[in-house]
């Protein structure tokens, strides 16, 4: 049951709550989807693209005041979204399906994007090894200690806590090999199931949070600063585009590069565990996301492990 402030904050004017939610996955394609979205005439997507409130909120009223301020600014009749991937890091982080059934309207829909699971996996390798969260190289080591690697590729287990809250029909399940090739036709068929035009849907021209492409600030106090909410949301939006450039330059350095490689072992381990993704989503009703298994050789010569 919904708080009477709720209530209350939700007839008012001034409240506002996401019209839909891209809920994921990490390193699946969400940051372009949500910038492609945001160039929607109709749409308001603020700058700051993850305010984490679902995962972070300390009750319905607190996530309620924060949905209401992230939003602040937005025309009456624009549709209004966020993106997290931590909505869908089960179990490292819980509760947020949960917490958006007592708090959101029944029109609100999700879009969720997967990815193959091994390649999210590398790709996720790569931008932890980039921004310094992962200090080593041993790829094939942080798959077996960490398995927030494997759970957060397990899609089934990530979309059960929102199926268990919402109804299938809410939902809209994106492949990102799909986005990649045929970028408009996706970011149209996102548009048209939140509500907006698909025909005024003009995506980016670049392709953005590419590997190699991140960008790291000098020092972690910095990183606070530039990443705060005040900045992202009533500074950012104001700066001109070569101010922000020069500021990019400025305040940061570009993060390294690496390319992770699995080992045949940590493949087959990986695979005993994610093989079956794509029949599990076909029993929950999600069609057409299988993903062929990699071709990995039986001998060692091509373990990664450093």
């Amino acid at each position: 049951m919904l708080s009477s402030n709720i209530e209350q904050q939700r007839s008012t004017h001034t409240a506002r709550l996401p019209n839909f939610i891209i809920l994921g996955a990490c390193k699946s394609g969400t940051s372009g989807l949500y910038r492609d979205l945001a160039r929607h005439p109709n749409a308001f997507l603020p700058s700051k693209k993850e305010p984490n409130i679902l995962n972070t909120a300390k009750s319905s009223d607190d996530a309620c005041r924060r949905y209401t301020c992230h939003f602040a600014g937005a025309p009456a009749n624009s549709i209004v979204g966020e993106a997290s991937t931590y909505y869908t890091m089960v179990p490292e982080i819980t509760g947020s399906a949960r917490l958006a059934s007592r708090l959101l309207p029944e029109q609100v829909r999700f879009v969720y994007i997967m990815r193959d699971p091994i390649k999210r996996i590398e790709s996720q390798l790569a931008f932890e090894y980039a921004i310094g969260r992962l200090r080593h190289t041993d790829f094939d080591r942080a798959v077996r200690e960490d398995p927030k690697y494997v759970h957060w590729s397990d899609y089934p287990r990530q979309l059960k806590p929102w199926f268990d809250h919402f109804h299938r029909d809410r939902f809209l399940f994106l492949k990102f090999e799909n986005y990649a090739a045929n970028r408009l036709q996706v970011v149209r068929e996102a548009a048209s199931f939140i509500g907006l035009n698909p025909h005024d849907v003009v995506p980016e021209e670049k392709v953005i949070n590419t590997r190699g492409s991140h960008l790291r600030a000098h020092s972690p106090l910095l990183k606070r600063v530039i990443f705060s909410d005040r900045v992202m949301r009533k500074i950012v939006p104001k700066t001109p585009r070569i101010i922000k450039s020069l500021a990019k330059t400025a305040l940061t350095r570009k993060m390294p590069d690496v390319q992770p490689e699995l080992s045949a072992e940590t493949l087959r381990f990986v695979e005993d565990r994610l093989g079956d993704v794509g029949q599990c989503l076909d029993a929950m009703g999600v069609h057409g996301f299988q993903w062929p298994l990699p071709a990995h050789p039986d001998n060692s010569d091509h373990d990664s492990s450093s």
